[in-house]
């Protein structure tokens, strides 16, 4: 946002000519001249001198640019000007550092460090000097001093949630009332300072130059403030209520009495909810009071699929401009800015669901693992009603469970790779419980789900018998792979007499309680049919309703 901003202020540009801006990138639409592109030269080095200095190199924005006459924003010719400039930006990728300007050692590192303090290296990152006075990056863990660049990151991501009635400023310079607290310690780009004021805390404004004034507070009513320019971010985060107060779910987790207490503590109204309790939430509190489920997170990443050919071929090259372009653009973000937040504050199922981002054409959450699960579900209904139903306008989606003490960066990459299995081949897929399905599929598989739910509370099949299903899907599986090869082992033959395995363990397992024999019969073979045309269907796609009927009554 304020990369584009500083190029459009050094060309002398007002902020509407940033034509397009969502999913880490903007498009910038100036004059041809000289000064142009010198406001571009400069512009890009002062960013990256910036980036390079606080990162080491490991963060850089690239610039590319492309010339273009009246002409070529036609409708005849605009759909060639985006080809060229989105080979441009490609190019542009595999020249992230400038190895002339930046290449070599970094001049003064070790000496940017402070050997007095209590641990000179930050213990966030691990990779920039701790510096004095930056204590308050998280005093509830009483960590000590950080680097000025986590500081800010902790600042930044903790004001976004703090408040329903929130605001930032943007000035230019230092010039906001520094009392060392509630501003950035760094300037962002050496020219930012960011401010986060409530709608009457404005004093420490006086005299600063605003360049920018957002209003990014949330509600689940849908309804915006009025008065100043409405800013749209995945700032939503569980808090904690008076209601979590009275929860005792967290005394049913399998965590030790040491950390219960520690979890009970934490529960303070307007607090964000650890992922320890969020883990606890997935826990199902049946009628006669006794708790089932497994604790755990589930971890969900999504994103549309093939945006590049969606933006590139989505619209008739007859209706082939930069307005419509730009709408699509702008239209496909607010679906991830808009309407999530939205849908998990306004929607008492997904109250527990945390954002770690959403935004662009893709989404990362946390959440109890079976909220998850119906939360994936409800965003490929609405998802589809958003486009219109258009079969071509579709996102895959990857799921997995892990526990609240896992590190963040393993949920990252397990489920990272849970979803680059969806997008493999056809794409439109969900993977979870390490199989991937059609989402078309997906409607039956919860009507197989509350099936198997439905016959487990009424006592017509047994938990082990739910367990042995587990084998029959892996032998069906094999099956399935058997006989698409035209040379078998004898061993892999093994796997055709699931059906004879499956018949003798349903018969001696199925509808045990019920005494009229007759009537056992009839439901038992009513019970295989069903099942036996599940495995021979969907093989190892059923351990999706499977496994989250056995993970809730655990």
């Amino acid at each position: 946002e304020m990369a584009g901003d500083m190029l459009a202020r050094e060309i002398g540009l007002p902020s509407i000519s940033i034509i397009l801006n969502a999913a880490g990138r903007f498009t910038l639409l100036a004059p041809n001249t000289e000064s142009t592109m010198l406001a571009l030269e400069k512009t890009k080095q002062q960013i990256n001198d910036w980036l390079v200095e606080i990162s080491c190199g490991e963060i850089s924005i690239g610039f590319s640019h492309v010339y273009a006459s009246y002409d070529d924003f036609t409708p005849e010719n605009f759909i060639e000007l985006w080809e060229k400039m989105g080979m441009s930006g490609e190019e542009v990728k595999f020249q992230k550092i400038d190895l002339h300007r930046y290449g070599g050692r970094v001049a003064g590192y070790l000496d940017r460090f402070n050997n007095e303090l209590p641990h000179p290296l930050c213990p966030l990152c691990g990779k920039r000097p701790a510096e004095e006075g930056t204590e308050q990056a998280l005093p509830s863990d009483d960590i000590g001093p950080v680097c000025g660049i986590c500081r800010d990151h902790v600042l930044i991501g903790s004001e976004l949630v703090r408040d329903e009635r929130k605001r930032i400023y943007v000035t230019h310079g230092d010039s906001i009332n520094n009392n060392g607290r509630g501003i950035l310690s760094k300037l962002l780009f050496n020219q930012y300072q960011l401010f986060f004021s409530s709608v009457d805390g404005m004093e420490r404004l006086k005299g600063a130059e605003i360049i920018k004034c957002w209003d990014i507070s949330m509600s689940g009513t849908g309804h915006a403030t009025g008065g100043v320019t409405k800013k749209s971010v995945s700032n939503y985060v569980p808090v904690y209520t008076e209601d979590d107060m009275k929860n005792d779910a967290v005394l049913e987790t399998e965590k030790s009495e040491s950390k219960k207490l520690e979890m009970i503590e934490e529960i303070l109204p307007g607090a964000i909810k650890s992922f320890h309790y969020i883990a606890a939430a997935a826990l199902n509190r049946k009628n006669d009071g006794t708790v089932s489920g497994i604790d755990a997170l589930g971890i969900l990443k999504a994103d549309v699929d093939d945006l590049g050919m969606l933006m590139g071929c989505g619209l008739p090259e007859s209706r082939f401009t930069i307005t419509r372009l730009a709408v699509l653009s702008r239209q496909l973000n607010y679906y991830f800015v808009v309407y999530i937040p939205y849908l998990l504050a306004s929607d008492k199922r997904f109250r527990d669901v945390y954002t770690v981002f959403s935004g662009g054409d893709d989404l990362f959450l946390i959440g109890p693992w079976n909220k998850i699960y119906k939360l994936v579900l409800e965003l490929r209904r609405s998802f589809a009603d958003y486009v219109c139903h258009n079969p071509e306008i579709h996102f895959s989606a990857g799921i997995t469970l892990q526990k609240p003490g896992t590190p963040l960066n393993t949920f990252a990459e397990s489920t990272e790779f849970a979803l680059e299995k969806a997008k493999v081949g056809n794409k439109d897929r969900l993977t979870m419980f390490f199989e991937t399905v059609e989402w078309k599929d997906m409607d039956t598989l919860e009507e197989i789900r509350n099936k198997l739910e439905a016959w487990l509370r009424d006592e017509l099949i047994t938990k082990s018998m739910l367990y042995r299903l587990n084998r029959f899907i892996e032998m069906a599986t094999t099956e399935e792979q058997v006989l698409n090869k035209r040379q078998v082992a004898i061993d892999a033959m093994q796997c055709l007499k699931w059906r004879a395995m499956f018949s003798y363990s349903a018969a001696r397992n199925l509808a045990k309680k019920e005494k009229d024999e007759n009537r056992r019969k009839q439901i038992v073979e009513q019970m295989m049919g069903e099942l036996v045309n599940w495995l021979e269907t969907y093989r190892g796609g059923l351990r999706i309703p499977l496994w989250n009927v056995l993970y809730n009554h655990r």
